[in-house]
């Protein structure tokens, strides 16, 4: 109840807003609603540890951190220290967006 009344206010709003300036408003405001919502959970504060060791070139620290939150198959192919920040790189991005989907649905993970 606590996302769904608001969501579907802003959603109402947006709906009736018309006209190019109307228009130009709705786009603003579903720009700043989204950054919003990503921005709502620090999915950084996550990463942090992994960060750290990725920082310090302790590269062997940074996989054990990453360890936690990638999956056994992105483990399995990192060789080197690029191809485990590009998975990390992804994982953060689908967490993003799995937290925004959530939120946008109002399911609460």
């Amino acid at each position: 109840m606590l996302v769904i009344v608001p969501g579907l206010l802003i959603g109402g709003f947006v709906s009736s807003l018309s006209g190019l300036l109307g228009s130009l408003v709705a786009l603003v405001l579903q720009v700043v609603l989204l950054l919003y919502i990503l921005g709502r959970d620090d999915v950084s504060q996550r990463f942090k540890a992994y960060k750290a060791c990725w920082n310090n070139q302790d590269y062997q620290g940074a996989f054990e951190c990453a360890s936690g939150f990638l999956g056994k198959q992105d483990e399995a192919f990192v060789d080197s220290p690029a191809q485990l920040h590009q998975s990390v790189s992804k994982a953060v991005v689908y967490v993003w967006f799995l937290r925004f989907l959530y939120l946008s649905f109002g399911i609460l993970p």
